[in-house]
Protein backbone atom coordinates (compact mmCIF):
# COMPACT_ATOMS: atom_id res chain seq x y z
CA UNK A 1 0.00 0.00 0.00
CA UNK A 2 1.38 3.42 -0.99
CA UNK A 3 2.12 5.85 1.86
CA UNK A 4 0.26 8.57 0.00
CA UNK A 5 -2.88 6.48 -0.58
CA UNK A 6 -6.07 8.46 -0.16
CA UNK A 7 -8.05 8.10 3.04
CA UNK A 8 -11.11 6.06 2.05
CA UNK A 9 -12.93 6.39 5.39
CA UNK A 10 -16.35 7.99 4.87
CA UNK A 11 -16.71 11.65 5.71
CA UNK A 12 -19.07 12.38 8.60
CA UNK A 13 -22.59 13.21 7.56
CA UNK A 14 -23.94 16.70 8.04
CA UNK A 15 -25.95 15.52 11.03
CA UNK A 16 -22.92 13.85 12.63
CA UNK A 17 -20.87 17.00 12.09
CA UNK A 18 -23.55 19.17 13.69
CA UNK A 19 -23.84 16.87 16.69
CA UNK A 20 -20.05 16.86 17.10
CA UNK A 21 -20.02 20.67 16.93
CA UNK A 22 -22.66 20.86 19.66
CA UNK A 23 -20.65 18.45 21.84
CA UNK A 24 -17.47 20.50 21.34
CA UNK A 25 -19.38 23.67 22.20
CA UNK A 26 -20.85 22.05 25.29
CA UNK A 27 -17.42 20.89 26.43
CA UNK A 28 -16.09 24.43 26.04
CA UNK A 29 -18.99 26.13 27.82
CA UNK A 30 -19.17 23.64 30.71
CA UNK A 31 -15.43 24.15 31.24
CA UNK A 32 -15.82 27.93 31.20
CA UNK A 33 -19.07 28.40 33.11
CA UNK A 34 -19.51 25.22 35.08
CA UNK A 35 -22.54 22.92 35.07
CA UNK A 36 -25.10 25.05 36.92
CA UNK A 37 -24.46 28.32 35.08
CA UNK A 38 -24.51 26.78 31.60
CA UNK A 39 -27.69 27.18 29.56
CA UNK A 40 -28.71 25.68 26.24
CA UNK A 41 -28.53 29.20 24.81
CA UNK A 42 -24.85 29.42 25.78
CA UNK A 43 -24.10 26.15 24.00
CA UNK A 44 -25.87 27.03 20.75
CA UNK A 45 -24.22 30.46 20.72
CA UNK A 46 -20.81 28.80 21.05
CA UNK A 47 -21.71 26.29 18.32
CA UNK A 48 -23.12 28.97 16.01
CA UNK A 49 -26.45 27.21 15.62
CA UNK A 50 -30.03 27.51 16.89
CA UNK A 51 -31.94 26.06 19.81
CA UNK A 52 -34.20 24.28 17.32
CA UNK A 53 -31.16 22.51 15.91
CA UNK A 54 -29.95 21.66 19.41
CA UNK A 55 -33.20 19.85 20.23
CA UNK A 56 -32.90 17.72 17.11
CA UNK A 57 -29.90 16.03 18.73
CA UNK A 58 -30.34 16.43 22.50
CA UNK A 59 -33.42 16.57 24.69
CA UNK A 60 -31.84 18.88 27.25
CA UNK A 61 -28.63 20.28 28.67
CA UNK A 62 -28.40 17.16 30.84
CA UNK A 63 -28.67 14.91 27.79
CA UNK A 64 -25.69 16.60 26.13
CA UNK A 65 -23.77 16.66 29.41
CA UNK A 66 -24.32 12.92 29.90
CA UNK A 67 -22.98 12.27 26.40
CA UNK A 68 -19.81 14.17 27.28
CA UNK A 69 -19.52 12.33 30.59
CA UNK A 70 -19.87 8.98 28.84
CA UNK A 71 -16.80 9.85 26.74
CA UNK A 72 -14.83 10.52 29.93
CA UNK A 73 -16.12 7.35 31.57
CA UNK A 74 -15.17 5.30 28.49
CA UNK A 75 -11.58 6.54 28.61
CA UNK A 76 -11.21 5.82 32.31
CA UNK A 77 -12.77 2.39 31.81
CA UNK A 78 -10.21 1.62 29.09
CA UNK A 79 -7.46 2.81 31.44
CA UNK A 80 -8.77 0.59 34.23
CA UNK A 81 -8.79 -2.40 31.89
CA UNK A 82 -5.15 -1.67 30.98
CA UNK A 83 -3.99 -1.75 34.62
CA UNK A 84 -0.94 -4.06 34.69
CA UNK A 85 -0.53 -7.01 37.03
CA UNK A 86 0.51 -5.70 40.43
CA UNK A 87 3.24 -7.04 42.67
CA UNK A 88 6.31 -6.03 44.68
CA UNK A 89 8.96 -6.91 42.10
CA UNK A 90 10.64 -3.92 40.38
CA UNK A 91 9.23 -4.62 36.90
CA UNK A 92 5.66 -4.57 38.18
CA UNK A 93 6.25 -1.43 40.25
CA UNK A 94 7.68 0.25 37.13
CA UNK A 95 4.66 -0.87 35.06
CA UNK A 96 2.31 0.56 37.71
CA UNK A 97 4.26 3.83 37.67
CA UNK A 98 3.84 4.05 33.88
CA UNK A 99 0.11 3.35 34.22
CA UNK A 100 -0.28 6.05 36.88
CA UNK A 101 1.39 8.53 34.51
CA UNK A 102 -1.26 7.69 31.91
CA UNK A 103 -3.95 8.20 34.54
CA UNK A 104 -2.53 11.62 35.44
CA UNK A 105 -2.47 12.64 31.76
CA UNK A 106 -6.10 11.58 31.32
CA UNK A 107 -7.09 13.47 34.48
CA UNK A 108 -5.36 16.61 33.22
CA UNK A 109 -7.05 16.30 29.83
CA UNK A 110 -10.52 15.87 31.32
CA UNK A 111 -10.11 18.07 34.38
CA UNK A 112 -12.73 20.69 33.32
CA UNK A 113 -15.35 17.99 32.70
CA UNK A 114 -14.43 16.19 35.92
CA UNK A 115 -14.98 19.42 37.85
CA UNK A 116 -18.26 20.04 36.04
CA UNK A 117 -19.22 16.44 36.79
CA UNK A 118 -18.69 16.97 40.52
CA UNK A 119 -20.89 20.07 40.35
CA UNK A 120 -23.53 18.21 38.33
CA UNK A 121 -23.56 15.32 40.82
CA UNK A 122 -24.28 17.66 43.74
CA UNK A 123 -27.08 19.30 41.74
CA UNK A 124 -28.67 16.13 40.41
CA UNK A 125 -27.99 13.87 43.39
CA UNK A 126 -25.88 11.41 41.42
CA UNK A 127 -22.39 9.94 41.74
CA UNK A 128 -20.72 9.85 38.33
CA UNK A 129 -17.34 9.08 39.90
CA UNK A 130 -18.79 5.68 40.85
CA UNK A 131 -18.68 4.78 37.14
CA UNK A 132 -14.90 5.34 37.13
CA UNK A 133 -14.28 3.63 40.46
CA UNK A 134 -16.32 0.53 39.68
CA UNK A 135 -14.16 -0.47 36.72
CA UNK A 136 -10.94 0.45 38.53
CA UNK A 137 -12.00 -1.51 41.62
CA UNK A 138 -12.64 -4.60 39.50
CA UNK A 139 -9.25 -4.21 37.82
CA UNK A 140 -7.46 -3.82 41.16
CA UNK A 141 -9.13 -6.98 42.45
CA UNK A 142 -8.15 -8.93 39.35
CA UNK A 143 -4.57 -7.64 38.97
CA UNK A 144 -3.50 -7.60 42.62
CA UNK A 145 -4.01 -11.28 43.39
CA UNK A 146 -5.68 -10.23 46.65
CA UNK A 147 -9.32 -10.78 45.69
CA UNK A 148 -10.02 -13.16 48.56
CA UNK A 149 -8.22 -11.24 51.30
CA UNK A 150 -10.69 -9.96 53.90
CA UNK A 151 -8.79 -6.76 54.59
CA UNK A 152 -8.77 -5.81 50.88
CA UNK A 153 -11.81 -3.98 49.49
CA UNK A 154 -11.04 -3.14 45.83
CA UNK A 155 -13.58 -0.30 45.63
CA UNK A 156 -12.11 1.36 48.72
CA UNK A 157 -8.62 0.83 47.29
CA UNK A 158 -9.72 2.44 44.01
CA UNK A 159 -11.22 5.41 45.87
CA UNK A 160 -8.03 5.84 47.91
CA UNK A 161 -5.85 5.73 44.77
CA UNK A 162 -7.96 8.15 42.73
CA UNK A 163 -8.53 10.55 45.64
CA UNK A 164 -4.83 10.63 46.52
CA UNK A 165 -3.75 11.26 42.94
CA UNK A 166 -6.46 13.87 42.36
CA UNK A 167 -5.51 15.81 45.48
CA UNK A 168 -1.75 15.65 44.93
CA UNK A 169 -2.10 16.52 41.23
CA UNK A 170 -4.33 19.48 42.11
CA UNK A 171 -1.81 20.74 44.68
CA UNK A 172 1.06 20.34 42.21
CA UNK A 173 -0.94 22.13 39.54
CA UNK A 174 -1.57 25.25 41.62
CA UNK A 175 2.00 25.42 42.94
CA UNK A 176 1.43 24.20 46.50
CA UNK A 177 3.44 21.03 45.87
CA UNK A 178 6.78 21.20 44.08
CA UNK A 179 6.65 17.86 42.30
CA UNK A 180 6.34 16.76 38.68
CA UNK A 181 4.17 13.98 37.26
CA UNK A 182 7.12 11.57 37.03
CA UNK A 183 7.97 11.90 40.72
CA UNK A 184 4.29 11.83 41.67
CA UNK A 185 3.73 8.61 39.70
CA UNK A 186 6.91 7.00 41.08
CA UNK A 187 6.09 7.77 44.69
CA UNK A 188 2.43 6.77 44.35
CA UNK A 189 3.39 3.47 42.74
CA UNK A 190 5.59 2.66 45.75
CA UNK A 191 2.89 3.73 48.21
CA UNK A 192 0.27 1.54 46.50
CA UNK A 193 2.63 -1.44 46.33
CA UNK A 194 3.71 -1.06 49.96
CA UNK A 195 0.08 -0.73 51.06
CA UNK A 196 -0.96 -3.91 49.23
CA UNK A 197 2.04 -6.15 49.89
CA UNK A 198 3.93 -4.57 52.81
CA UNK A 199 7.04 -2.33 52.78
CA UNK A 200 9.41 -5.25 53.22
CA UNK A 201 8.08 -6.92 50.06
CA UNK A 202 9.42 -4.12 47.86
CA UNK A 203 12.84 -4.53 49.44
CA UNK A 204 13.33 -0.86 50.06
CA UNK A 205 13.21 1.51 52.90
CA UNK A 206 14.75 4.17 50.65
CA UNK A 207 11.95 6.57 49.80
CA UNK A 208 14.22 9.33 48.53
CA UNK A 209 13.03 10.63 45.15
CA UNK A 210 15.27 11.56 42.25
CA UNK A 211 14.30 15.20 42.81
CA UNK A 212 15.45 15.06 46.42
CA UNK A 213 18.70 13.30 45.50
CA UNK A 214 19.54 15.80 42.76
CA UNK A 215 18.81 18.77 45.00
CA UNK A 216 21.06 17.35 47.70
CA UNK A 217 24.10 17.15 45.40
Amino acid sequence: MHADAADTSPAPSRGEATRARLLDAGRTVFARRGYRATRVGDIVAEAGTSQGTFYLYFSSKDDLFDSLQSEVTSEFTRLAESLPDLGPDPDRVAALQSWIQQLLLASDRHRPMLRAGTEADSTRGRESIADHLGSLGSALAARSGLRGRRSFDPEVAALALVSTLERLDHMAGDGRLDVGDDDLARTTARIVTDALYGPSATGGGDRTSERERSSAT
